[in-house]
């Protein structure tokens, strides 16, 4: 696959909300002199379609996305993430996307580039199977950043496959994200699908984490 078609054939998905319970409206906050949530939308937006994804109460997000012509996408369910995803996927023609999480403040346009080109990479020489984290084969950007490359197909099957599963232990928002990025869960659930990142922390959850990361 030549690297432009990849490209193409990639949406980045922002995983956004407004009600955070431990720091509210922090995708709000001022990050490199704009809203931290604008600033990553045009930062992954350089080089790929780019979709906010949000459930259709959040008020907040709508206005905030409508009034700086953000492509956004809403789905029903405050706590259904992982359904978010599979309803885009369906009612999208992508054959993979790039999960980003709102609070990671400090993904830049360099570490996008870097991350797509080594699942380029990756694909082309067959490694690929399901989801590709920043930690397998090598790693290709900093410790703790959240990214990871899902072919839609595979993610189809996966949520089809393990409806009932998904349905009934996962109750939780934060449950249905570890469904989905989890490696040690995905692997009960989907052979090999995942590897999750570890190492330093970069998202925001408290103010402690939002002043270090404008200080870093």
């Amino acid at each position: 696959m030549k690297t432009i078609d990849f490209f193409k054939q990639t949406a980045i998905l922002i995983q956004a909300r407004s009600g955070s319970s431990r720091l509210p409206n922090k995708i709000y906050f001022p990050y490199q002199g704009r809203p931290a949530l604008l600033n990553l939308y045009q930062v992954c937006s350089s080089n790929n379609d780019c979709f906010v994804l949000g459930h259709n109460k959040d008020h907040n997000l709508i206005s905030f996305c409508d009034n700086f012509k953000m492509s956004l996408r809403t789905f029903d369910g405050e706590n259904d993430v992982i359904g978010r995803y599979y309803n885009f996927v369906k009612k999208h023609d992508y054959r993979y996307f790039l999960r980003v999480t709102a609070d990671c403040f400090m993904i830049s346009e360099s570490t996008i580039s870097i991350f797509l080109l080594r699942c380029c990479s990756a694909v082309q020489d067959g490694l690929i199977r399901g989801l590709y984290s920043n930690v397998f084969p090598i790693r290709c950007v900093d410790d703790g950043f959240d990214l990871e490359l899902v072919d839609c197909e595979q993610f189809i099957k996966y949520y089809e496959d393990n409806l009932d599963f998904i349905t009934i232990s996962s109750i939780s928002r934060e449950v249905k994200e570890h469904v989905l990025i989890d490696y040690q869960k995905l692997v009960e659930v989907f052979n090999d699908f995942a590897m999750k990142c570890t190492g330093e922390k970069y998202s925001v959850d408290t103010m402690e984490d939002y002043l270090r990361v404008i200080n870093y």
